[in-house]
């Protein structure tokens, strides 16, 4: 329950930072690992796990640049088109496969 409790707490923090604005970084300099396609698959996902794939450097801390490149990442995979706008579909995608 805690673990959950963490990991719905990190998404909504995922959440909150698309929503702050754009960030001026390439999307490609994110990460080597593959990234989630969408936010539902990072609800998916256990906090550390998350914070594994941030930590692009492996200090075992996550810099506010680290965080918001990897959720600028995630929104352009979301977004393909660059319309600027992401639809619940995508948005969502993987989540309900998991609660089905």
């Amino acid at each position: 329950m805690r673990l959950q409790q963490i990991g719905l707490l990190a998404a909504l923090g995922a959440m909150g930072a698309l929503v702050l604005g754009p960030v001026r970084a390439v999307a490609a300099e994110t990460t080597n690992v593959d990234l989630p396609r969408s936010i539902g698959e990072v609800m998916k996902m256990k906090p550390m796990q998350v914070m594994h794939m941030i930590d692009t450097d492996k200090k075992g801390v996550v810099t506010k640049e680290q965080y918001m490149k990897f959720f600028e990442a995630i929104w352009d995979k979301m977004d393909p088109d660059h319309t600027g706008t992401v639809a619940k579909e995508a948005w969502m995608h993987g989540w309900a496969k998991r609660n089905q």
